[in-house]
């Protein structure tokens, strides 16, 4: 899961209880469009 910094920390807790790593960009789909675009994360979230 990708967020930006933007994005409530709430995600970061609920990605946790799952065993699902965050990726935390700054503001911008730019960034988020990034690590989609890698292939290292399957949603995004800003």
């Amino acid at each position: 899961m990708a967020r930006s910094v933007s994005t409530t920390s709430k995600l970061d807790k609920l990605c946790a209880r799952y065993g699902i790593p965050v990726v935390e960009t700054p503001v911008g789909f730019k960034y988020l469009a990034k690590e989609l675009m890698s292939g290292a994360v399957l949603a995004a979230e800003e």
